[in-house]
């Protein structure tokens, strides 16, 4: 067969493409090259329809069983063999693999090619190939895809293939339904005319009887635009080439109509439905209706609270989503009267309006409505809004009797203040007259003997200045007689209570001001409450969301909810140093000693210093918004190092550091873990992560090549996570008995304080253990030493940056510092060098090898230098590595018989011509052998094909030592790309 065809790709997978049942899909898969598994990703996944999502890593497409690997394919078996002219790829995920495509000739039981390219890395995650052709002179019933996966990256996934036998007038699109006067959705040239040739001269013809054909006047594109219909109408589009004409599929737009929605039937109700997301229908779809001759009705009888309109007896019109819509009760008539509508029910929003005005606008879940007087020629309308299912309203109309309406809420004031107005919530309603209804306002200072307040005749009153607490309440009567009354609200009379100048003996004076100035100089003073301890918490006096006044022993006059400031003022402490633990604070606090402002912000833990019994201390809270709170506790600190109760990874925080003093991370009883001074940097909230080691010599902590005193710590600063303006101050606490276990452990008996070093250390695997460390960390300079009371101390230094800090001894007063240490193949030996920066009583070097990174054997030993303080470099040959890998450390040994360990190295014998990784799982260090001559670059990549580590070049030997802790666990790839461009790829799992 001659090879002619045109391709479309085809990129959102919700686009239609199967036009009435015309493409038929794969019902057996006979055979393929290879598969990722034999349940997800194989090969039996291609099979049926498309169900797969494009643009997704997903088990239910075909999968090879390696990415850009080998030449893949794929056959596919289909029932009721036909001619074709079309095949369809869904290409799920790194599509552009697809190269050759064949259909099965079953006269010739050859395989006939019809499609043909070089396979490319395509900028779509995904897509739809469209291979088009001449309409085969024999029926199709087997399919065969072929894909170079070496030119693609990725996964090549397939979820679907269908074929199809299309006429040369191209496809134009499915049918529709159309709800009133709703758009059709446009037609489009999902498959073009003649192969697309563009000397196609198109006409676009509908018909209202399928079969009586008119030409539409100026639709001569190739894609139209349908205007709303009034019938059930059908579209298709002619196609004509040098004199031929040829026709699309037809496409029926089918039209449904249903009642008018403006309509309020006279004594019945009608239930209109629309899809919306607005309860005022602005840009609402009206989708149809039902109909019910009662007065009172449930929704839940006509349609299940979980359904929409759509499924009621009787609907007409079209479908209702079952969530997002609005039903609309409309009606006219009722027996005159007047009434109150009761819903004992209903869910999200409900709205009612009365002749088309809105009365009530209400939200779940029951209500009790005045609608007023109703006659024959009202007109009802009840909006209930469905937001995200669960929707329903239930409805009775009652007549009512006369109701005295609502007046407010009580009030609250201070001797010699004007109350507010006394409103009118609701008007007095209902009754046999409501046109006749009027008011008198009545006052009661007994809550019981009412008295009628001269000329106070309206729907509102104003009281005046009062001195006693007193009662009202409104009575409302008709020219029937009947009479009713208000709610009763009650005006509280209080007066200003306590003398903000007196601190409390040994307990809080709580003062509060209306007002939001801090400072109060313009705040107005209400009245105060009293506090026993230490500790300072609102909470437990009144709600956050309330104001003092709403404290159990406050006197005084009312405190506004909202722009207040509160001041809590004491005398008297038992003597000693204290810090101020700061557990909240919202919106800003403020603290005074001695009548000096120490800070003004919000603040988190700080050491405050000495207090007496003359102390006089104050702490202001300022409100501003909604809600305010403030828990703080008075702590007395000792002075001493913290414990530790566990060798666990302990978790603490500081709120707002930001302030130029030192901040104490400490334990529960306020004993010192770490100290750290901002330096005017706002470091905002600070997290410390510590551990301690455990007691005793064999507890101290470390690698083989430094040890460390038994007490790891992590800082971190949520503002400045990487590091800041100016230089920060850190502090480091330890016991003294720690100290002695170091040096027991290094066996340094002389070894003083001032031999330590505060150690920075920033990298991989920051957490609270040194094993895991790659690198020995960063000596900050200049630390100063301080003393705790004789039972600990502390290393302070100062550092630009946030990471993992501990302390150990100077690399100056190391016996020796190991400066590198390297290894490289050379003909059949293994040459190793070393260099050393100062030596201290060095006796030498003993050379260790192994096979396996863990049992060593010493195979040498090279003198040491004795004393020095320069450069000096050494090396050994292995003359007889073992084949494959080989690994090295040094053992160095002092004069004393004291010795410690360098960093493993590892190389290889073998100049590997394969890929290959160990160990797999792999935890820390993954080992790659690997084609060292002809290599060009290696690459570890995630499931998604993002580059996570790239190592470019050839090396000088065939194993090289990764890295990998900083990897979350799960599955990943090594990827080796050769001079060639040859790539080979291993799978290994991190855990």
């Amino acid at each position: 067969m001659k090879i002619i065809f045109t391709i479309t790709f085809v990129f959102c997978f919700l686009f239609n493409i199967d036009v009435s049942g015309q493409i038929r899909y794969a019902n057996l898969v006979p055979a393929w090259s290879s598969q990722y598994s034999s349940g997800s990703y194989s090969a039996q996944q291609a099979i049926g329809e498309p169900n797969t999502t494009l643009c997704s890593d997903a088990g239910t497409a075909w999968c090879p069983s390696t990415s850009a690997g080998f030449r893949e394919w794929l056959e596919l078996e289909y029932n009721n063999p036909a001619p074709v002219n079309r095949i369809f790829v869904y290409e799920t995920l790194s599509p552009g693999a697809v190269d050759t495509v064949y259909v099965m000739n079953p006269n010739t039981q050859q395989w006939e090619k019809v499609y043909e390219a070089t396979a490319a890395n395509l900028p779509a995650c995904s897509r739809i190939l469209s291979v088009v052709f001449p309409t085969t002179s024999f029926p199709v019933s087997k399919v065969r895809i072929a894909l170079n996966t070496t030119l693609v990256d990725g996964w090549n996934e397939i979820d679907a293939v269908g074929i199809a036998n299309f006429s040369d007038g191209g496809v134009i699109g499915s049918d529709q339904t159309i709800c009133g006067t709703a758009q059709p959705v446009a037609f489009t040239n999902i498959d073009a005319a003649y192969n697309g040739n563009p000397a196609v001269v198109y006409q676009w013809q509908d018909s209202t009887e399928n079969g009586s054909w008119q030409s539409v006047t100026g639709a001569n594109a190739v894609t139209y635009q349908a205007p709303p219909i009034s019938n059930t109408t059908w579209y298709r589009r002619a196609a004509t080439l040098n004199g031929v004409t040829a026709y699309s599929n037809s496409v029926k737009l089918s039209l449904i109509q249903a009642g008018d929605a403006s309509e309020f039937p006279l004594n019945k109700w009608n239930f209109y439905a629309y899809q919306t997301n607005n309860i005022d229908l602005i840009g609402a779809d009206y989708r149809g209706f039902y109909s019910r001759e009662v007065l009172d009705f449930n929704t839940i009888n006509d349609w299940h609270y979980l359904a929409s309109p759509a499924s009621a007896t009787g609907y007409q019109g079209c479908a209702v989503p079952v969530d997002h819509f609005a039903t609309v009760a409309r009606r006219k008539g009722f027996i005159a009267g007047n009434y109150v509508l009761n819903i004992p029910n209903f869910t999200n929003k409900l709205r009612i309006y009365i002749n088309g005005v809105l009365i009530s606008n209400l939200t779940c879940c029951a209500a009790s409505v005045s609608l007023g007087s109703l006659d024959e020629n009202s007109e009802v309308e009840l909006r209930l809004l469905d937001e995200g299912g669960h929707s329903y309203m239930n409805a009775e109309f009652r007549m009512s009797g006369l109701n005295g309406g609502d007046i407010g809420e009580p009030q609250a004031l201070c001797m010699s203040e004007t109350p507010a107005l006394l409103v009118s919530n609701k008007d007095a309603f209902g009754g046999s007259a409501p046109a006749s209804i009027t008011y008198q306002w009545q006052d009661s200072v007994a809550n019981g003997s009412w008295t009628n307040i001269a000329n106070a005749v309206n729907k509102t009153y104003q009281a005046g200045v009062l001195s006693v607490t007193t009662w009202f309440r409104r009575k409302a009567s008709d020219n029937s007689g009947a009479i009713a009354y208000s709610d009763e609200i009650k005006i509280s009379v209080n007066s200003l209570q306590g003398d903000t100048a007196v601190y409390g003996n040994q307990s809080w004076n709580v003062y509060a001001f209306n007002g939001s100035d801090i400072t109060l100089t313009t705040n107005s003073y209400r009245g105060f409450y009293t506090n026993a301890g230490l500790a300072v918490n609102t909470n437990n006096s009144f709600p956050p969301h309330l104001s003092p006044s709403a404290a159990a022993n406050y006197n005084g006059c009312p405190v506004n909810n909202d722009n207040f400031v509160i001041s809590a003022r004491r005398q008297g402490f038992p003597a000693g140093k204290y810090k101020l633990n700061i557990g909240n604070v919202d919106d800003e606090m403020m603290l005074l000693i001695n009548g000096v402002v120490v800070f003004s912000a919000q603040a988190s833990n700080i050491t405050i210093g000495e207090l007496d019994e003359n102390s006089k201390v104050e702490l202001r809270l300022r409100e501003t918004n909604n809600a305010a709170s403030m828990d703080v506790t008075f702590v007395r600190i000792e002075n001493s190092v913290a414990d530790y109760t566990n060798i666990n990874c302990n978790f603490y925080y500081l709120h707002f550091v930001n302030q130029n003093i030192w901040y104490d991370f400490t334990d529960a009883s306020g004993n010192l873990v770490l100290s750290l001074h901002p330096n005017g940097n706002n470091l905002g909230t600070m997290e410390l992560y510590t551990k301690h080691f455990g007691t005793g010599a064999a507890s101290i902590p470390g690698t083989s090549t430094r040890k460390f005193l038994p007490r790891n710590f992590k800082l971190s600063s949520v503002t400045h996570p990487n590091s800041f303006p100016t230089p920060v101050k850190i502090r480091l606490y330890y016991k003294n008995s720690e100290f002695a276990d170091y040096k027991t452990a290094i066996n340094k008996p002389v070894l003083t304080l001032n031999d330590l070093a505060l150690v920075h250390y920033k990298g991989v695997s920051e957490d609270c253990e040194f094993g895991n460390n790659q690198g020995l960390g960063v000596e900050l300079a200049s630390p100063v030493l301080g003393n705790i009371a004789g039972t600990g101390f502390y290393l302070e230094a100062s550092t630009t940056s946030f990471s993992e800090f501990s302390v150990s001894q100077s690399n100056a007063s190391l016996p020796v510092s190991l400066t590198s240490f390297n290894a490289k193949l050379v003909m059949d030996k293994v040459v190793l060098n070393w260099s050393t920066a100062q030596e201290l009583e060095n006796k030498g070097f003993e050379i260790e090898r192994s096979t396996d990174g863990r049992n060593f054997v010493k195979i040498g030993w090279v003198d040491g230098n004795g004393n020095s303080h320069s450069t000096i470099r050494y090396d050994f040959t292995d003359a007889s590595p073992l084949a494959g890998r080989n690994f090295y450390r040094l053992r160095q040994v002092d004069i004393d018989g004291n010795f410690s360990y360098s960093e493993i190295i590892a190389v290889s014998t073998v100049n590997a011509t394969r890929l290959s990784v160990s160990p797999n799982p792999v935890s820390n260090m993954l080992y790659i052998e690997y084609d060292v001559k002809n290599n060009a670059s290696l690459a570890i990549m995630d499931l998604q094909g993002r580059v996570l580590w790239k190592y470019q070049g050839q090396g000088t030997s065939s194993l090289i030592s990764v890295p990998v802790q900083q990897l979350a666990n799960g599955v990943y790839f090594l990827e080796s790309r050769d001079k060639q461009g040859r790539r080979q790829t291993q799978k290994f799992v991190k855990q």
